[in-house]
């Protein structure tokens, strides 16, 4: 038999495992992708899971999942953490810094992401500085399109639905607001042909400004 050996895995002095790396820097160090071939298999992180968990997804059937990350166990019990880090050298303003993506595959080849939630940079990082946080929230619109985004939490803690500039206060929507009380009664604000509307949302639906019957409250209003 003739032909040349290639070296797939590689135990170094330190105890240190690589499969496909010759120089592993961690206890185990894959150089490639990591596959586990059974529904069933779950990558558990400092954590022995035993018994029936009480916790899992909303059906009660699935369990804690199949990425368990528990906190650091000592006499004092720490938080699980999952980081998603960029790990660019020079982060700047408006960069994403980490993804958590939900996709649904339709055939055995295709997958197709439907939504996102997304972790952006405000401002550029600096010794000791994160440059504060912004959330982002997108779906799909349709089978076919492209992710769009819906909402985010900026760094100050305001909140925008519907646009992508800066909010104009804690709560800003783009768009009609309504809150519903029932399927017939609304509190209805948005803006057209120039003008702003407040109303019941339905034909024929009252507007009262005050209070019920059962108590006094003043109405004052400032300008015309």
């Amino acid at each position: 038999v003739s032909g040349t050996f290639s070296e797939y895995v590689r135990i170094d002095d330190s105890g240190n495992v690589g499969i496909g790396e010759t120089a592993p820097g961690e206890k185990l160090e894959v150089a490639g992708n990591m596959f586990l071939s059974n529904d069933n298999s779950k990558i558990a992180i400092n954590q022995n899971l035993a018994g029936t968990p009480s916790y899992g997804y909303a059906d009660g059937n699935n369990g804690p999942g199949q990425l368990v990350v528990a906190g650091y166990a000592s006499s004092s019990q720490f938080p699980g953490v999952m980081t998603l880090m960029n790990r660019d050298s020079s982060i700047s303003a408006n960069q994403d810094l980490g993804v958590i993506q939900f996709v649904g595959q339709d055939d055995t080849t295709n997958g197709y992401a439907s939504s996102q939630i997304i972790g952006t940079s405000a401002g550029t990082p600096g010794s000791g500085s994160s440059g504060g946080g912004i959330l982002r929230f997108l779906t799909t619109p349709n089978s076919t399109g492209g992710m769009v985004e819906r909402m985010r939490i900026d760094n100050l803690g305001n909140v925008t639905i519907g646009k992508t500039t800066a909010a104009l206060g804690k709560l800003d929507v783009a768009g009609t607001l309504v809150m519903s009380v029932s399927t017939t009664a609304r509190f209805k604000t948005f803006y057209t042909s120039g003008y702003t509307f407040i109303n019941g949302g339905v034909s024929g639906n009252d507007i009262y400004f005050g209070a019920p019957s059962s108590y006094t409250q003043n109405i004052r209003i400032q300008g015309t």
